[in-house]
């Protein structure tokens, strides 16, 4: 999803929270991450955006407003239908 739109129409960012670095950085290397990482070690952002559980994926509009959100991992086609809704729908 992240290499159809340019970093103009779709930015995404991976936060760990409960994971230590080496192992976030694994992870994401497992999964292929081709995005922003980026670690809240403090937990601060998890509770700013009420996270108990991970994983959580969020849907932010460009206003910073929360579109949608999953608790735990949403399915590559449901993600790629809200995101081109988001994109081409703005």
């Amino acid at each position: 999803i992240r290499k159809q739109y340019s970093l103009a129409e779709l930015s995404m960012v991976g936060i760990t929270f409960k994971d230590t670095r080496r192992e976030a950085l694994q992870f994401a290397d497992s999964e292929g991450a081709n995005w922003q990482l980026g670690f809240d070690s403090k937990g601060t952002v998890a509770k700013d955006y009420g996270v108990r559980a991970a994983p959580q994926t969020f849907l932010i509009d460009k206003s910073g407003v929360i579109i949608r959100r999953w608790y735990g991992r949403p399915s590559s086609d449901e993600l790629r239908l809200a995101v081109e809704d988001l994109v081409i729908g703005t």
